[in-house]
Parts: structure tokens; sequence; C-alpha cells
């Protein structure tokens, strides 16, 4: 029986999923590909079942993304040839995409949390029956699956045999806290029954699937996982950016957002990159902290920004970058600005604007102003940066009420369009066709800051939105070594933002 409901819960996904796609509606469809199961917008064939398009469509009740799809199925029904104008979810939408990312990031931390349980459980009951020798299948290379138990393994001394083989192994030893075993090879046993060892079972979802896809899903064996750590995190629309940049790459990612306890934090890092996690974003109030972590392996940037919000790791050794600087300058030469040969005003002396001096220094600009309402802060951070200059740029320093002169480049890196005050500072500082750039950021794409920037005479305004985008797709590139087009991403975002404020 079970056999049978799987069988017409495959038939009638294939069939629905088939509907959205004649019609080019968008829903969240499964895909599998060259072994690599992961979740697309549109419909792609899913080898392993043989099957032009799937999508998970007849468990409303237990998953959302099934409600979604069939909300995506009632329009086609109701609307036919006209119901991708009229769709909860329109082609290329980014609420679609926020639900897919997340629905994904849930459901692997789901599945790893049923594999631990079922690992576990597995073992203590070897340990109990005394189980010290057993038969097991040959997934590849060196890993088996057992015949004694729903248990995986890696064995030592495994000679190279093809898929499906059965070999006997000896089990010398049982690792309850690690979840590990210490096998071994011991004998052949049969060729594999079927050539392509794909026997048909169903997964932890009720759906039929091959046990080639239920071994990759489950153990996310092709998979990349990244995440960003901070404490709150719930604002963070990094998944969605990684999301984003992911697709336009190809990369098959999971990327979690994960809120740590300060206590915490270390700990978390270390056991994140111990399951081979590939990199981490950071976020307040851990950038000190992570570049402690990372104190050995620290990039210029982020030794000049003495924080790092960019983790990775290699050979068990923890990297660290901040890519926030660098975000910045993208940003504002993606959007036409020669920083080289400019004169530029940095208003703010916290952990932003030093985090900026170095890229801005590396740009090219022909001066520096570091202007601050404690003017020693300012003239403090003017030392760092005139230590890390190595050309004849003229680094300055004042008060708000002091700076002088007339700026290229006036960039806030203070907090005031946060607190909704206008800041202290001379209405004379802007030349002629200057840019404004705030490094906070809203919907519309304004602030308080670069509304009073317009009125004391900036013609250009930016605000920080694409200095988030920026440092993210510097992250991405570190970790992948992958381009991503940053100002798609932006766009994207912010029409989702958009979006989002105006319901």
């Amino acid at each position: 029986i079970d056999l049978l409901i799987g069988e017409m819960m495959i038939f009638t996904n294939v069939e629905w999923s088939g509907m959205l796609s004649e019609l080019k509606l968008p829903g969240i469809f499964r895909t599998q590909q060259f072994g690599r199961a992961k979740q697309s917008s549109h419909a792609v064939p899913h080898q392993s079942m043989g099957v032009p398009q799937y999508a998970w469509m007849t468990s409303p009740l237990r998953r959302y993304v099934d409600l979604l799809n069939q909300q995506q199925l009632i329009c086609a029904i109701e609307h036919g040839v006209s119901a991708p104008l009229v769709a909860p979810y329109k082609p290329k939408d980014m609420d679609l995409l926020v639900v897919m990312t997340t629905f994904d990031s849930m459901i692997q931390q789901w599945r790893n949390f049923q594999d631990t349980v079922e690992r576990f459980w597995a073992l203590r009951w070897m340990q109990q029956q005394n189980i010290t020798e057993s038969e097991a299948t040959v997934l590849r290379d060196d890993l088996v699956r057992l015949s004694v138990a729903p248990l995986v393994t890696v064995v030592e001394g495994m000679p190279e045999y093809e898929r499906g083989t059965l070999v006997k192994i000896q089990i010398d030893d049982i690792n309850l806290l690690k979840l590990k075993t210490k096998s071994r090879y011991v004998d052949f046993v049969a060729d594999p029954v079927f050539d392509d060892f794909e026997d048909e079972a169903v997964d932890d979802d009720g759906d039929l699937a091959t046990e080639l896809e239920v071994e990759i899903e489950s153990e996310s064996a092709d998979q990349v996982r990244c995440a960003v750590f901070g404490y709150p995190i719930a604002q963070s629309v990094s998944p969605t950016l990684h999301g984003l940049a992911a697709e336009q790459t190809g990369l098959e990612l999971i990327y979690d957002k994960v809120e740590v306890q300060p206590e915490d934090f270390s700990d978390t890092v270390k056991q994140f990159f111990d399951k081979g996690g590939r990199g981490l974003n950071i976020t307040i109030p851990f950038k000190l902290e992570a570049f402690e972590l990372a104190k050995n392996n620290l990039t210029d940037r982020a030794k000049a920004a003495q924080a790092v919000n960019t983790l990775w790791c290699v050979d068990g050794e923890i990297y660290g970058d901040n890519t926030d600087g660098i975000g910045l300058v993208n940003d504002i030469q993606n959007h036409g600005f020669s920083i080289k040969g400019k004169k530029v005003l940095l208003i703010g002396a916290g952990g932003a604007a030093r985090g900026a001096l170095l890229p801005l220094l590396e740009a090219g600009c022909a001066a520096l102003h570091i202007a601050n309402r404690t003017a020693s802060r300012a003239e403090d951070l003017a030392k760092q940066a005139q230590e890390l200059a190595t050309t004849d740029v003229i680094i300055t320093a004042s008060g708000l009420e002091d700076i002088p002169g007339q700026w290229d480049i006036v960039i806030n890196s203070s907090a005031s369009s946060l607190e909704q005050v206008a800041l202290p500072i001379p209405e004379t500082i802007f030349n002629p066709n200057a840019l404004a750039y705030d490094m906070v950021y809203q919907a519309s794409g304004s602030t308080p800051f670069l509304e009073q920037s317009k009125d004391m005479g900036a013609e250009h305004t930016l605000d920080g939105l694409g200095m988030l985008v920026g440092q993210g797709v510097e992250s991405f590139k570190i970790w992948h070594d992958l381009e991503a087009d940053a100002s798609s991403i932006l766009k994207e975002l912010r029409q989702a933002m958009q979006s989002k404020q105006s319901r």
C-alpha cells in the first residue's frame, strides 16, 4: 500500500507541476541533475525519477511549499494562459525566492536532526546487540550502507568496488559521542544485483524517491553550507542576498541565518567548520570576537578594520576578512563614481568608518578628511589612516562643525539617519556634482542624511543597500571563487523591500 500511495503521489506531483510549467508559472520545483538534488523556481527535469518536472504539491497540511504550489495551481486552473499575470507569485518574484531559500534551510536542519537521532539509536542498538561484523553495500569509494541497521559508515582498507557491491566488514569500535564507527574491510561477498543500483524507496517526506536521491539530500553530499551569525539576527537579508548570488552562478547553496548566544559564539563557529561549513558572515555583536578567532590568519583589510565580518576555514585554520569597506567602494564605483583623485569626507569615527579606511585609500582618493562629533576620535582615526596610506594622500580630521572646504564624495558612517537627526555640518561642504553616501539604507533609497545633503546642494545620493550587497558579494567570491552580479542583486533586493513596505 505504501508503494501504491507513493506512486500516486509522484504521478500527481508530476502532472500538477506540468500544468505550472506549461503556463510558465513559477513554483517551487524539485530537481535532480547529475546526482545533485535541489529546488528551483522553474521546471527542470528530475533525472533519477525520469520525469520532466517535479514539485511537492500533495501535502499542503504538512508543508508550506505544497500549499504555495497549490495556490499557484488553483490560479492556473482558474485563469489558464492569463495565470502568470494574476498568480500570487509572478515570474522572478523575490518573495518566492525568499520562501524557497528559507524552506531549503529549515528542511535541511530538520533532516540533519533526523539523521543524527536515527544514527545515534542505530549505533546504540548495535552496541546492545554486540554486533561486530556485518555485510554492507558499497555506495562510493570507502562509504558503505550496513545491512543490519540503517547506517552509512566509512570503512578502512576498502578495495575499489563498483556501487552496489556487497562486502563483509568488521566493526571494531562504536563512538556514541562522535556518532562514528571504526570499521575495516574483511571480504568480498557478491557483485551488484542491479547495474545502476537505484532501488526505489519512500523518503522521509512520503514521496517515492531513489536511494541515490535520499542519500544525497539527507547527507548534503554536494551542497555547500554557509551562514550568518548574529544576536539578534531576525532582520538579516543575507540568506536572500546569497540565495540570489547562488542562483546566478549555479551554486547549490544552503545559507542559514543563526541567532547565536554571545557566550556560545566561539564554540559555535568551530562546530560549524568542523561539520564541513564553508563560510560565515558575522554581524553584530560578534565582529571583534571573530577578529580574535582569526587573529593568526587576517587579511590586510581585516587588520586595518580591527574587526571581521567574513570567516572561512582552510586545513583546520580559521581565516578572517572585512568586506564592508570594499563593499562600499565597489558600490560607489558600480554607480559610475570614481574615487581616484577625489576629495573624500568621511563622517563618523566608529567601526564602520575604520573598515572603510584602507579600501578608500587603495581606491586612490587624493584627500581624506575624517569628521566626528568628538574631534579627538576623528584625529585618532586619521593617525591610523596615515599609517595605512602608501601614497601622498592628504589626511586630516576635525569636529563636525569645523569641516573645512568642499568635497567630492561625502560618506556618512554615523548613526544619524537611524536616530532621525540632522548632522551639525556646514552647508557648504559639497562640491558641484558631489555624491552624498549614507551607510544606512531604507526601502525608498533615501535617508534623513541624504535629504539633508540634497538641501545642502549634493547632486547625487546613494544609500547603503548597495554596500550591504557589495560586502556579501565579496564574501561570496572569497568562499566560492565565483563572481556574482551585484547590480542585479541590488535591484531585486530593492524591489522586494519596496514591495514588502507597500503591503
